[in-house]
């Protein structure tokens, strides 16, 4: 069987449980990878908003304490942020400017 018969099946299989032809839960899964990929902008923005906010608390908790201790949560939370913020912003682009790829990649990766 192939891959291509393999999605068109799960999508059968998907549409079953919802109680929906097939035909409408193609176009769900069209419209939930839309959905993921403005939460993930959201959260990307969100995220590298923050990271200046993270570098003011910590030099202002180094400054404030004697121990650098305080300052390691500051930069945990920036660095994380760092990390995710971009990644978060590329697969949200990615969801809302091509969302039948990622829907299909979404589906391949279940069946694999």
């Amino acid at each position: 069987m192939s891959s291509e018969q393999k999605v068109f099946e799960y999508i059968d299989q998907i549409a079953a449980k919802l109680g929906v032809a097939a035909e409408h839960a193609y176009p769900l899964l069209i419209k939930q990878q839309r959905i993921n990929g403005v939460m993930d902008l959201l959260f990307g923005i969100a995220a590298i908003i923050l990271i200046p906010y993270c570098i003011r608390w910590t030099v202002k908790l180094s400054k404030h304490y004697d121990y650098d201790i305080y300052a390691i949560v500051p930069i945990i939370v920036g660095i994380i942020a760092a990390i995710f913020g971009p990644m978060a912003l590329y697969y949200g682009v990615g969801e809302l400017l091509n969302p039948e790829y990622y829907a299909i990649k979404d589906i391949l990766s279940i069946l694999d």
